[in-house]
């Protein structure tokens, strides 16, 4: 078998289109790959070990990954072992006018010296779009042509390389000037890099633990000319499933990773630099658009991403990328990273005068709608009003405002019950060590007798909370000190307090208090802050200012999410359904009720049925009372049954499946749109010199500008259009140029440098 010839159709169809010694090159490969694999099988069937292990001892560097995939293919496809194994990946086709070649020939005999950038200028301003053609195909054309390349000589001997100032690549942006402030920033922190290596770290080791995946769809057997799915793939697919029901493929991603070798992910064999590109351009596309997803990016606003340094990404790429991160499962590593980055870089934020910014932290949460037909997990969303399916999301941020850490659930969730995980998580990320003198500032759902003793006991963290309601009314104040000027028109004292009730032990807890009055008020109010701080370590004023800060550093962060970084927006759209345990107790407990209601209504009638006969000889005024009162105790009663058993049909028409919405692709998109608001912070910190502004105002100022971005080896330059609408905020950027342009940063090999342009003008 010198010369091998195919036999199948498949086969041949790859011999005609391939040159003989490229057919040589594969036909090579193919009958090595078939050796190995052929020895693989063979020791598996004498020594009866497993495959794995038959890998590992017949061909020690063959990757197990790569194994599967040829198992599958010899699965897949008919023919030879060595046929079936072929390499079926085909030259890019693309035709070229002879007359491009004929040119490019003729301009290298005019000057052998010349390069494949200078030679593709001219031939693009000869043909157009025509002579935009690639290094590859040009070196082959010279190639055949004997065309050698000729290096220039200069003085003192020797020879170096052409001049690269016709390498410069210039790209006009109609907007993205402040894209490109963000890659400045990433490119001085290199958040986004992190995030990679972290994500890709975090799925290898999910690829490596998976079984053995077999059965395995193959959906390039599906997919036409163009690459889309093809209907008669997607009847395939659906297999029995009826019209109008989702099939396997809207399920959860942790599902939809069981059942697939996770080694194929395209995203695992990319580099770390690449990926961070991606992840970038999908964390800034709120700042570009206006609706859900990633489709709008095939607008003209989605060339801005052009201004991050990187290709503008079409939005099937990004959608490809985010569903197999989503498959990966790598949304924790990627939070683990990003609370160690930013715990660093925000601590110089906090000045001396608020020096207990730099251990505090705030947690609380929040809930975004999303409408779906489905019977859903749901919660009640403040914003709206209601109670309906919502995605829920706990944050602890930073003294200074950040998001370190943010877990994303499905309907309501406990802000108690997750508050000594959180910090758990948070100790994990950025070291145990973080914890000693850490200030954890938490809502008033958290102030209740259980939490704060867990806070004490169990977590040994400093707290500051604020008790209301019940557990306010049940709180015994003692020790009070006297009243001292709190800011312009409010006071403060030291109290102690004791609680008791659920949680607490029988003598009761006892805590530090702080009561805020507004002295002047018409209606006095008083606010009763708890902590266990000590009060050297945080006196009474210290107390008020760090649970007062939670709007600006926490709420206020809410509020720019959603408007700058999109979170009312979610991403994902997996899924599955759960069987709804506490309805069957719900019902149980309604037909009791409907029971309890029909005896106390026939009580009721065999009472006045008595007092009608007890009171026939009475007087009719005391007789015509007496009946009233029965009347409308059995009226009443009869209401009630009507009230339970309209209770009680309505939970017979809930379904007992509950729908619960996939949030892993959510959560890695909230830790990409975090990030990106975490470095428009840094930008205006450090670049504009502190500069106090909305995420969204930094959004509608300055993306929108124009930009020409001007890219060579060794340095890319972004010229800002200045708006001559604002000249006070041209200022600003003057400020921001100068002083990125100071730090004289760098991406790879290029030196990023910045530059302000007049109105309309487009530089040399």
């Amino acid at each position: 078998m010198n010369d091998p010839q195919p036999q199948t159709p498949r086969g041949q169809a790859l011999r005609a289109a391939l040159t003989a010694s490229r057919w040589a090159r594969v036909v090579e490969e193919a009958l090595a790959r078939a050796a190995v694999y052929d020895a693989v099988l063979s020791h598996q069937q004498r020594t009866n070990e497993t495959l794995r292990a038959s890998v590992a001892a017949a061909a020690p560097g063959l990757p197990w990954p790569t194994f599967v995939r040829w198992s599958r293919r010899c699965r897949a496809v008919d023919g030879e072992t060595w046929e079936r194994l072929l390499d079926e990946r085909l030259p890019p086709h693309r035709d070229i006018d002879a007359q491009v070649a004929r040119t490019a020939c003729t301009v290298r005999r005019v000057d052998r010296t010349i390069n494949c950038e200078a030679t593709r200028v001219h031939l693009i301003a000869e043909f157009g779009e025509a002579g935009a053609v690639s290094d590859t195909w040009l070196r082959r054309v010279w190639r055949e042509a004997e065309l050698k390349h000729v290096r220039p000589a200069h003085r003192g001997g020797g020879h170096r390389r052409a001049s690269s100032s016709v390498k410069e690549e210039v790209e006009h942006l109609a907007g993205g000037a402040g894209l490109a402030l963000l890659a400045a920033a990433e490119a001085e922190l290199g958040c986004f890099r992190a995030l990679a290596d972290s994500a890709l770290a975090a799925g290898r080791q999910h690829s490596d633990e998976q079984a053995p995946v077999a059965d395995v769809i193959d959906d390039r057997a599906g997919r036409d000319d163009e690459g889309k799915f093809t209907a008669a793939y997607n009847a395939r697919r659906r297999g029995s499933t009826p019209p109008g029901e989702a099939d396997d493929r809207w399920q959860s991603d942790a599902d939809k990773a069981a059942s697939r070798p996770l080694a194929t992910l395209q995203t695992l064999h990319r580099a770390a630099g690449p990926l961070a590109a991606r992840m970038l351009a999908m964390g800034v596309s709120p700042m570009v658009l206006n609706s859900r997803g990633f489709d709008g990016l095939a607008g003209p606003t989605g060339a801005w991403l052009g201004a991050l340094g990187s290709t503008a990404y079409m939005p099937a790429t990004l959608d490809k990328t985010l569903a197999e991160l989503g498959l990966l499962d790598v949304e924790e590593a990627m939070w683990r990273q990003h609370a160690q980055t930013w715990h660093e870089l925000c601590q110089p934020w906090s000045g001396p005068e608020t020096s207990w910014l730099r251990t505090a932290v705030y947690i609380d949460g929040t809930a975004d709608p999303y409408w779906t037909r489905s019977f859903a997990k749901s919660g009640k969303v403040s914003r709206v009003g209601r109670v309906m399916p919502c995605v829920t999301r706990i944050a602890v941020n930073s003294g200074a405002g950040v998001p370190l850490l943010v877990e994303t659930h499905v309907g309501a969730v406990s802000l108690k019950k997750r508050l000594v995980p959180m910090l758990a998580q948070l100790d994990a990320a950025i070291g145990p060590q973080a914890r000693v003198g850490r200030l954890t500032v938490v809502d008033s759902e958290a102030g209740t007798v259980g939490t704060m003793w867990v806070l004490h006991t169990q977590a040994e963290a400093i707290f500051i909370t604020v008790i209301k309601g019940r557990v306010l009314a049940g709180a015994t104040i003692h020790s009070e000190g006297p009243w001292q000027r709190y800011r312009e028109r409010d006071e403060l004292r030291e109290v102690d307090f004791t609680l008791r009730g659920k949680g607490a032990p029988p003598e009761g807890l006892r805590f530090r208090g702080v009561e805020m009055r507004r002295g002047d008020s018409s209606h006095p109010h008083t606010t009763l802050f708890a902590t266990n701080a000590h009060e050297d370590d945080l006196p009474a004023v210290g107390v008020a200012n760090a649970y007062l800060a939670r709007w600006p550093l926490q709420e206020q962060c809410f509020r720019n999410a959603r408007k700058a970084g999109a979170l009312k927006w979610t991403h994902g759209y997996g899924g599955g359904d759960v069987r709804h345990v506490a309805l069957v107790d719900k019902r149980a407990q309604a037909e009791h009720r409907v029971e309890l209601a029909k005896q106390r209504h026939d009580r009721s009638t065999a009472t006045r049925e008595e007092l009608a006969q007890g009171l026939a000889m009475v007087p009719a005024k005391t007789r015509k009372r007496a009946m009233a009162l029965a009347d409308a105790q059995v009226s009443a009663t009869k209401k009630q049954i009507a009230a339970r058993q309209g209770k009680r049909d309505h939970l017979k028409t809930l379904p007992e499946q509950i729908y619960v919405r996939d949030t892993g692709r959510d959560a890695i998109m909230t830790c990409l749109k975090m990030t990106v608001m975490a470095l428009t912070e840094f930008v205006l910190r450090e670049y504009f010199d502190g500069l106090t502004m909305e995420w969204r105002t930094f959004i509608d100022q300055f993306v929108s500008m124009p930009v020409t971005v001007r890219s060579s080896a060794r340095r890319c330059l972004f010229q800002i259009h200045t708006n001559a609408r604002n000249p006070q905020l041209m200022a600003k950027v003057a400020v921001a140029v100068a002083e990125i342009n100071r730090r004289e940063l760098r991406r790879g090999k290029q030196r990023l440098v910045f530059e302000l342009l007049p109105s309309g003008g487009r530089g040399p």
